[in-house]
């Protein structure tokens, strides 16, 4: 008896049964889409987009953050702020990211550098278990 992956057409095979499985459970193909997603949603502001962990540590940025710290995403990322950012902002911003690390409420701040003042907003990322991550 033939294996029924639906009730009207039967498998013909385990061949066939890998071929209409395997899109459903290769983990590259779920997490190809779910990087090209991420990176479009990350690129659509016009203005710059981050996401740091607890630390400060750059995890991901779009390309006009990238351009606006002079650099390029690939060399920014796993940097921590401090290393690209003036001191003064670096102290602000790491104080505002703490805060939102213990109260899990988002922050919003205004500092300026280099003659441009920059409204920025911090937004908490929570696991599973609505611990900030």
């Amino acid at each position: 008896m033939p294996v029924k992956s639906d009730p009207v057409k039967p498998v013909k095979g385990i061949e066939e049964a890998k071929k209409r499985v395997s899109p459903l459970k290769d983990p590259y193909n779920v997490l190809s889409g779910q990087t090209s997603s991420m990176k479009a949603l990350l690129n659509a502001p016009t203005e710059s987009a981050i996401l740091v962990d607890n630390d400060g540590t750059i995890l991901a940025i779009n390309k006009v953050g990238a351009r606006r710290i002079n650099s390029s995403v690939g060399e920014l990322i796993n940097k921590n702020i401090s290393e690209v950012l003036p001191s003064h902002l670096t102290e602000t911003r790491i104080a505002q990211l703490r805060k939102v690390v213990l109260t899990g409420k988002p922050v919003r701040f205004q500092d300026t550098r280099d003659g441009r003042d920059f409204d920025n907003n911090i937004y908490p990322v929570f696991d599973g278990k609505g611990k900030v991550i």
